[in-house]
């Protein structure tokens, strides 16, 4: 798991030797974003995770390795990120970005995460740029820091105290549906 130092350092540019590319939108803007981290760190082992099948123009994108998780981001293979360590997660950011993608450099083990929007411009994720991290979870932009702070802490405790109550609502639906089937399936034969 990231620890609070991910987010509190600055990025070492002169240390990245590994990086990680998440597929978090669009697969188009895939190759770009592989090709402007081999720029910035110049000798890191870029590996990339994709969400859809590669075409031709992302198997020629350079990177070192490439796995594929078109059933979305499984504890299977958010497990098998994890016993790597890397030294930059890049991510893409957007309105199209994929929700669970963007809270996975919090699940795996590295030192930085950094961010590419749509015209692979990048920036570091890291406290000194809340507002940022706050618009990549797509909270709306608050005028201070600690406004922007305070909406964070509310999103994760939010998030944390509804998980639970999700999961029971859903069991407690399927259990509903199976009781349901069944006293039909009794009243039939």
């Amino acid at each position: 798991m990231s620890t609070p130092a991910t987010f509190l350092r600055p990025l070492r540019y002169g240390s990245v030797r590994s990086a990680l590319v998440l597929q978090t939108g669009p697969a188009s803007r895939v190759p770009g974003i592989v090709e402007r981290v081999r720029a910035i760190f110049p000798g890191c082992q870029v590996e990339v995770v994709l969400r859809e099948r590669p075409g031709r123009g992302l198997v020629e994108t350079g990177a070192d390795r490439i796995r594929l998780a078109p059933d979305g981001w499984s504890p299977a293979l958010v497990r098998s990120l994890r016993r790597e360590r890397y030294d930059v997660i890049a991510l893409q950011l957007g309105t199209e970005a994929a929700g669970g993608g963007r809270v996975l450099p919090l699940l795996l083990r590295c030192r930085s995460v950094i961010v590419f929007n749509s015209a692979l411009d990048y920036f570091p994720l890291n406290a000194s740029r809340l507002a940022d991290l706050a618009r990549h979870l797509g909270l709306p932009a608050r005028r201070s820091a600690a406004g922007t702070a305070w909406a964070l802490l509310r999103r994760g405790v939010a998030e944390a105290l509804l998980a639970p109550l999700r999961t029971v609502y859903l069991l407690l639906d399927v259990a509903r549906l199976r009781l349901r089937g069944r006293l039909r399936r009794l009243r039939r034969g």
